[in-house]
């Protein structure tokens, strides 16, 4: 018997290839974080097929969420108050002298993003939340992951590039792409196959369930 979404070669319908799958695990782990920021979820697959472990962002049990617990974003809210103490800023841009930065911390002048500028992490390096992918390998326990892919929704930071190559994952397949360049740089030089996903993501998973916010 031909399976539900099985049809002739002349149907626009398909089996999911083995990559689809394991993209949809990965979107499905999203649905378990409440970071306020980005929804990150993440699958680590063996050769074989078999899902060894997955992961989503958000921060270490027993603490609550940004969301739930400070209604607010850490990082940001550090940034911000980073950003407000300034006495005396000069945007890179145009050299104009700015008054004290307000949001949205844009020059006086040219209109430059100053915070993109002046926090070009994004203040990444104080995040409380344990990224997908590093959740994804500390469920490994003392099964290896050598040789697997590490299917994500976003392309890996660069702290998360190290989990990764210490773990001796062969590939990372992403959705979305991540501004910190210095990633991809790492995870090549260190033999990580690196691809953008290609295929259909699962949106019915979407139509029916909702992702926190």
């Amino acid at each position: 018997m031909r399976a539900a979404h099985e049809y002739d070669a002349n149907c626009s319908v398909r089996a999911a290839s083995p990559k689809e799958v394991a993209m949809a695990v990965a979107y499905a782990q999203s649905y378990q974080s409440a970071c306020m920021k980005r929804l990150v979820g993440a699958a680590i697959v063996a050769e074989n097929g078999i899902t060894l472990s997955t992961g989503f962002n958000e921060n270490p049990v027993p603490m609550m969420s940004c969301k739930t617990g400070l209604g607010y974003c850490y990082k940001d809210a550090e940034m911000h108050k980073s950003i407000e103490s300034l006495t005396e800023v000069y945007c890179p841009k145009c050299g104009t002298k700015q008054g004290p930065l307000v949001r949205p911390y844009a020059c006086l002048k040219c209109h430059e993003n100053l915070k993109a500028r002046l926090f070009p992490s994004r203040n990444i390096e104080i995040c409380t939340a344990i990224h997908a992918e590093e959740r994804a390998i500390r469920s490994l326990g003392d099964r290896s992951a050598a040789k697997a892919t590490l299917f994500c929704t976003t392309f890996p930071c660069f702290q998360c590039a190290r989990y990764i190559v210490d773990a001796q994952i062969a590939r990372v397949v992403y959705v979305e792409a991540y501004p910190v360049k210095q990633s991809l740089g790492f995870l090549e030089k260190n033999g990580v196959t690196v691809e953008p996903f290609n295929g259909f993501k699962s949106r019915s998973f979407s139509h029916v369930f909702k992702q926190i916010r």
